[in-house]
């Protein structure tokens, strides 16, 4: 998580170095910039696309699950069954057929 977190603030270094260079770009004399173009928009989508990636990995979906407390065990065999007395119980596993 630390790398992705570090990964986005290299996007943003280069979202603020590509914006620079756009400005810089567009004050240029047109004799100097060239025959080849830069698609600065194109990079920005790009660079925006990566970034939302990587927050749609860090943001889970749904909420991460809760602890869970309280007493959570298997009732050992012949114990009686919540609310049921020790005949009650053995009555109750005999009928549904309960080891």
């Amino acid at each position: 998580m630390d790398e992705l977190a570090s990964t986005q603030r290299l996007l943003d270094q280069a979202q603020a170095s590509l914006e620079r260079a756009r400005v810089a770009a567009a004050q240029a004399d047109p004799a100097e910039r060239g025959r080849f173009y830069f698609d600065y928009l194109r990079a920005t989508t790009d660079l925006n696309t990566v970034r939302a990636g990587i927050d749609h990995y860090l943001t889970p979906s749904r909420g991460a699950a809760a602890l869970h407390r309280g007493r959570h065990r298997a009732v050992p065999p012949g114990a009686p069954l919540m609310g049921m007395t020790a005949g009650q119980t053995a009555a109750f596993t005999a009928a549904i057929g309960s080891p």
